[in-house]
C-alpha cells in the first residue's frame, strides 16, 4: 500500500503551525477520495498522511483521548502527536464522511500494526467498565467511510 494513501506529500515540515481551515478541508477531501480505494486505515496512519499532505509535523508530546472535551475517558487513541496532528485527528473524527472503528481483537491489532501504526505502551481496552477506566488504556482505531 502507498505510504501516503494517495495524498500529495510535502517534504518540509513546520512545527505546530496554525492550520488553515481551507487547507485542512482540502486535505480531508483528498483523503476521502483516497479512502475509497482502501476500506479502512489505522487512525495514526490517516493522521500522518494528512499531516504530510499539509506539510506539518506529526510528532509531538500530546495524547488524543476518546470522549468529549473536558471528559476524561482514560482511553487513548493517539499518543506522541503534535498540536497540528491533534487538530487533524479532531477534524477527521468530526467529519461526518468518516467513521471511527475501534477494535480490540488480536487480528485487528495485527492489521493496525501492518498499516504501519505503532502500538501504544498501555493496556489494551477489553471491555469498558461502567465507571470507566481509572488508568489510561489504549484502543486501536481505524477510520472508514461512513456507512460502510
Amino acid at each position: 500500500m502507498p505510504e501516503n494513501y494517495g495524498l500529495p506529500t510535502s517534504t518540509s515540515f513546520v512545527p505546530a503551525p496554525d492550520l488553515s481551515a481551507t487547507d485542512l478541508a482540502e486535505a480531508l477531501d483528498t483523503f476521502h477520495q483516497a479512502l475509497h480505494a482502501w476500506h479502512n486505515i489505522a487512525l495514526p496512519v490517516a493522521v500522518k498522511s494528512i499531516c504530510a499532505a499539509l506539510g506539518v509535523d506529526y510528532r509531538g508530546e500530546l495524547e488524543v483521548l476518546t470522549g468529549e472535551a473536558g471528559e476524561s475517558s482514560n482511553i487513548v487513541i493517539l499518543r506522541g502527536v503534535s498540536v497540528a496532528a491533534a487538530e487533524v485527528a479532531q477534524a477527521l473524527r468530526a467529519d461526518p464522511r468518516f467513521e471511527e472503528d475501534p477494535r480490540t481483537d488480536m487480528l485487528s491489532v495485527a492489521m493496525y500494526l501492518s498499516d504501519g501504526a505503532s502500538p501504544i505502551d498501555l493496556p489494551l481496552v477489553k471491555r469498558i467498565p461502567k465507571d470507566g477506566y481509572k488508568t489510561p488504556h489504549w484502543v486501536p482505531v481505524f477510520v472508514k467511510l461512513a456507512g460502510t
